[in-house]
């Protein structure tokens, strides 16, 4: 799944990020946006898993800033 979440701190650690989120999903991916507010992820993780991974991360958020974002996958790697 890929998501969009609103943090209300401008510029966060992405290292920091990344290891909480690796923490529950080794293969998690994090990265900003432009506009430096935006944390895009892709993570098999749970909802209330990446809420309790960000708030460790130092960036508690509640469940309404979770945007969850449309699949990219055309379906060609699995046949």
């Amino acid at each position: 799944m890929e998501y969009a979440i609103h943090l209300d701190s401008p510029s966060p650690d992405l290292a920091v990020i990344s290891d909480a989120l690796q923490d529950v999903d080794p293969a998690a991916f994090a990265d900003l946006d432009r506009d430096g507010h935006t944390l895009r992820l892709s993570t098999n993780m749970l909802d209330s898993e990446l809420i309790e991974a960000l708030a460790r991360a130092g960036h508690p958020i509640q469940v309404k800033q979770i945007v969850r974002l449309p699949s990219v996958c055309c379906g060609s790697c699995s046949g």
